[in-house]
């Protein structure tokens, strides 16, 4: 529970996502729902606010890294078809360089 709060805390002073990904911290439900339910009434309501952004901001989180990762990919793709491209004319243009030596 204490890596809990202390991840609360983390959050409240920066809304690091990625810092916080690397916090250790656990996403046990029961672990949660006993740190609310030891959580004074009056709080339960603002953690649960701030654990509801705090899924938020994973779940964009996640979304942008998957952007970024197809993105990544497309280059990848762009760049071997290209090199694809480019030892298909290299070896065009040196099979008809050779054609021409024989002649």
């Amino acid at each position: 529970m204490d890596s809990l709060k202390n991840l609360l805390e983390s959050w409240r002073v920066d809304k690091d996502i990625e810092k916080l990904i690397g916090a250790d911290f656990t996403l046990d439900p029961q672990k949660i729902q006993a740190f609310l339910d030891a959580s004074a009434p009056i709080d339960r309501k603002r953690i649960s606010e701030e654990l509801s952004l705090i899924a938020q901001e994973l779940d964009n989180f996640i979304a942008q890294v998957e952007q970024m990762k197809n993105d990544i990919q497309n280059q990848l793709d762009n760049n071997v078809n290209n090199t694809k491209a480019c030892l298909s004319y290299t070896s065009a243009e040196t099979l008809g360089q050779l054609q021409k030596q024989d002649e």
